[in-house]
């Protein structure tokens, strides 16, 4: 892996767990620096995320950009069968990725989502067809999933349910 890739990393990856953790405001660019400053042999400065990203909006962004990209992802790969697969997938992904899910949600209902970011995803999510639906059935997959993270349990046949009577 090339160093500027693996910099992008390790800054998306403390950023998403920082506003996981404790929303924009514990995610400053010093605290972000100093999460994996401990952990790596690799020396990060601030200056390096506003190299990168132009702004810690713009690392913000990236890491939201991110993690839609994946979402998207599972959701073609599963929307065969009129959403129920995709929902599942992408309510399996949240659940076992509850930092993942925990930053999703809090950017995508921020003031931060907007601009770009936010015509990427519209343009992503509406390409998949139905986007009203898609869009629906993400929620609710993502609510789901903050529900089991809450300590609900929530099994996979209760989601199916979910599925059955909407």
């Amino acid at each position: 892996m090339k160093h500027e890739e693996l910099l992008r990393e390790i800054f998306i990856e403390s950023a998403v767990r920082l506003i996981a953790a404790g929303g924009f405001e514990k995610a400053t660019t010093r605290a972000i620096v100093q999460d994996r400053a401990r952990l790596d042999t690799v020396r990060l400065n601030e200056a390096h995320i506003y190299r990168m990203f132009g702004s810690k909006e713009g690392l913000f962004a990236a890491a939201f950009e991110e993690i839609d990209a994946e979402l998207i992802s599972l959701i073609r790969r599963n929307a065969g069968d009129g959403g129920c697969g995709a929902f599942l997938a992408a309510w399996r992904y949240l659940c076992e990725n509850e930092e993942k899910c925990r930053f999703y949600a809090r950017y995508y209902y921020s003031a931060y989502f907007c601009g770009e970011t936010r015509e990427k995803h519209k343009a992503a999510y509406g390409a998949l067809g139905d986007s009203f639906c898609t869009k629906r059935l993400l929620a609710a997959a993502l609510d789901m999933a903050f529900s089991v993270h809450d300590g609900e349990n929530i099994t996979e046949k209760d989601a199916e349910a979910f599925l059955r009577h909407r």
